[in-house]
């Protein structure tokens, strides 16, 4: 058994390296989806453009539907 102000501490200590690791991780994948576009599809017509637009709108709704997700199983197991 916790204290309460121990497991507060606990869990804002844990919150924080995870908030920090999905702010990273958002990063590289923004850089990585920036560098590829540049070097291959930015100088495209505007079909590619609108597919590559498309990807990425399915790629933000699968990542923001992985996210909840997890969210929901990680309540779940509380």
């Amino acid at each position: 058994m916790y204290k309460l102000s121990t497991f507060n501490e606990i869990q804002k200590k844990e919150l924080e390296a995870k908030k920090e690791m999905f702010q990273e991780s958002f990063a590289k994948i923004r850089q990585l989806l920036i560098k590829t576009y540049k070097d291959l599809f930015m100088d495209h017509g505007n079909t590619v453009q609108k597919e590559w637009l498309g990807t990425m709108k399915d790629l933000d709704d699968n990542l923001k539907k992985a996210l909840k997700n997890s969210v929901k199983a990680t309540l779940l197991d509380f």
